[in-house]
């Protein structure tokens, strides 16, 4: 992982333990599941969760196992399905995002879960978007 991507990992998780109750880091997290497919995501996802629980204090440890279910869960169906594609991005983000404002913040939004569907497949959009930009160019 880049510098930038650890600065904006950095941001994300910094965001979301002091402004927002949107799961950013678990679509960050799928994001980067989906197009890189590499197992130090999970030592991403689990130290991503004891820093979030810690600062929001929770329960240590109670985000990370979400965080790795989650993404154990998302590279299990790389073999049945096609991840790497939009709708499969909107669906995931929405039920992870569902799952995740019901079992760490006990307070299930379903607006919060529409807009994280929204935000992953904007983001995913905008990636494939400009990564087709750059491959016509060379």
């Amino acid at each position: 992982m880049r510098f930038t991507s650890w600065l904006f990992f950095s941001f994300i998780v910094l965001l979301e333990v002091t402004s927002t109750q949107l799961p950013l880091t678990l679509i960050f997290l799928l994001f980067l599941t989906v197009m890189k497919r590499e197992e130090w995501i999970f030592f991403l996802a689990f130290f991503a969760g004891i820093i979030l629980d810690i600062f929001s204090l929770r329960a240590l440890g109670q985000t990370s196992l979400l965080f790795l279910i989650f993404i154990f869960l998302v590279l299990m169906y790389e073999e049945k399905y096609e991840i790497s594609t939009l709708p499969f991005v909107m669906i995931t983000s929405f039920f992870g995002s569902f799952f995740y404002l019901f079992f760490i913040q006990s307070d299930v939004q379903l607006s919060l879960a529409v807009t994280c569907a929204l935000l992953g497949g904007i983001s995913f959009f905008l990636y494939e978007f400009f990564k087709q930009k750059k491959s016509d160019t060379s």
